[in-house]
């Protein structure tokens, strides 16, 4: 049987702690490397001189490929934190016990 009342508050409390405050700082940290990720290492990882192919370009490549990764797991990371938020709001109505819990929950991370 699923937790009601009370266990079922907590759990609701949670849920909304974790989109609230957790991952909105892990979606900063990745925010953080995006910004901090340099746009090009071309520069950096040229080659003349009849050594073979330049890997530049292809570390370009590479790293645009990263960036973008690291941009769309910052935006996914904010778009579940705002569900999980609107899912514990919306979810406390099924059970006052549970409803009053997750109140007293969530006052203490608004604090």
């Amino acid at each position: 049987m699923g937790l009601t009342g009370t266990e079922l508050g907590a759990e609701i409390g949670n849920i909304y702690k974790m989109g609230k405050e957790v991952l909105p700082g892990v979606a900063d940290d990745y925010n953080d490397a995006w910004a901090n990720t340099p746009a090009a290492v071309s520069g950096s990882t040229s080659r003349g001189g009849g050594l073979g192919d330049d890997p530049g370009p292809k570390m370009d490549a590479l790293l645009d490929k990263l960036n973008k990764a690291t941009f769309d797991t910052e935006d996914a990371l904010r778009d579940v934190a705002q569900a999980l938020v609107w899912t514990a709001d919306d979810y406390v109505f099924t059970d006052q016990a549970a409803k009053d819990e997750f109140d007293r929950k969530r006052k203490k991370v608004d604090e």
